[in-house]
């Protein structure tokens, strides 16, 4: 587990420049696709009306994707976020929003957030209760420069304090699968997340990295997947290096 203060993040590169990835994440969200994430968010260090209103729990940056949380008009949700774009050229973005706020505020939390780019849609939920919405579009965004960040949307120092929607809170699990989960599938993992054996077993060809946040360093937290997908703390000054 990690504990995240709304100052430090974590982050995996989209390609290692040495080839170490067996699996590389650049090009994960070009299809279809699900992000993972077993949580404890701190509601009440979020904040309406500044910067801790939003906390991003496994984002590429950008157009921000992926999964966050955030507070407003009292209640507590979950985000699911897309960027699309038409034929033309023309972008869109699809939220889709996941109200947490009849539930225990100190509740450790299994969110899931999945892609059909040939169904056309975007899926939030838990693990047995899941929201859907259909787009139109002709399919997201290119997000292969994009980097996926664990605990934040965006920490580079050229992003805007608002957009970089630093987490307050604890992560346990994060998962990235190159493909559309079945519920199944989801609930399979959420029951298994803490048990890196058990993960092996489910694990397969298109899984790109996942990690229960046990096996670390002081910068750096092991992919269980073996793929070589290590999820690496943040540092301004490690991009300066």
């Amino acid at each position: 587990m990690i504990k995240l203060n709304g100052r430090d993040c974590y982050f995996v590169i989209p390609e290692s420049k040495y080839g170490l990835s067996t699996i590389i994440p650049k090009y994960v969200t070009d299809d279809d696709f699900t992000f993972m994430v077993k949580c404890k968010p701190q509601w009440s260090m979020m904040k309406e009306g500044n910067w801790s209103q939003e906390g991003g729990l496994v984002i590429k940056n950008g157009m921000h994707m992926g999964i966050s949380c955030f507070v407003n008009d009292g209640d507590r949700y979950f985000k699911g976020t897309l960027w699309l774009e038409n034929r033309k050229g023309k972008k869109s973005c699809i939220e889709h929003h996941f109200l947490v706020s009849g539930e225990d505020k100190d509740k450790e939390y299994f969110i899931s957030f999945r892609h059909s780019i040939k169904e056309k849609k975007l899926v939030i939920g838990n693990y047995d209760h899941y929201k859907v919405t259909r787009y139109s579009a002709e399919r997201p965004i290119d997000y292969s420069d994009s980097w996926l960040w664990i605990g934040a949307a965006n920490a580079f120092k050229s992003c805007n304090e608002e957009h970089k929607h630093y987490f307050r809170g604890e992560i346990s699990f994060v998962g990235v699968w190159g493909e559309y989960l079945s519920d199944k599938d989801i609930k399979n993992i959420s029951e298994n997340c803490g048990n890196v054996k058990n993960m092996k077993k489910i694990q397969n060809d298109k899984t790109v990295l996942f990690s229960n946040f046990k096996t670390r360093t002081p910068y750096k937290v092991y992919d269980d997947s073996d793929n070589g997908n290590h999820v690496i703390l943040y540092d301004e000054a490690w991009l300066q290096d």
